[in-house]
């Protein structure tokens, strides 16, 4: 599947989205010391992953109206999910994937840039979300 949220692929239909992920943390339980050679410690397995994904969000339409209500719809359905609080499947930019996807919160970046006399509207953006497995596959 292409670059999706929610199984949503129309979310980021408009392209030009870049998916940033921290790196996988790794929570480690110390179990001993052996002496001045350090800590006997066991891996129990990574935390969640904090990303944010920035790009532009593009709505279209026969006229200024329409295109917004584009933009709008867009907008409206990101900011449903960050209410939401569920977790989603997704698929980033690169390929990578994974089933437990938070979006915590959408922020618009500076004004819409009317193009096309008013056919279409762009909109800057940075989403922050949260892969709670940890894990991201692809």
């Amino acid at each position: 599947m292409a670059e999706h949220i929610d199984n949503n692929a129309t979310l980021l239909s408009s392209g030009g989205h870049r998916w940033v992920w921290e790196s996988v943390p790794v929570a480690e339980k110390v179990l001993g010391s052996v002496g001045l050679a350090g800590n006997w410690s066991l891996a129990m397995g990574s935390g969640g992953v904090n990303g944010v994904i920035t790009g532009v969000l593009r709505g279209e339409g026969g006229n200024l109206a329409a295109a917004r209500a584009a933009l709008n719809a867009l907008e409206a359905a990101i900011e449903t999910l960050c209410r939401n609080g569920n977790e989603v499947a997704w698929e980033d930019d690169l390929g990578r994937s994974g089933t437990r996807l938070v979006l915590r919160g959408y922020q618009r970046q500076g004004p819409a840039e009317v193009l096309d006399g008013g056919l279409k509207l762009w909109q800057r953006y940075a989403m922050v979300v949260r892969e709670n497995s940890g894990r991201i596959t692809g």
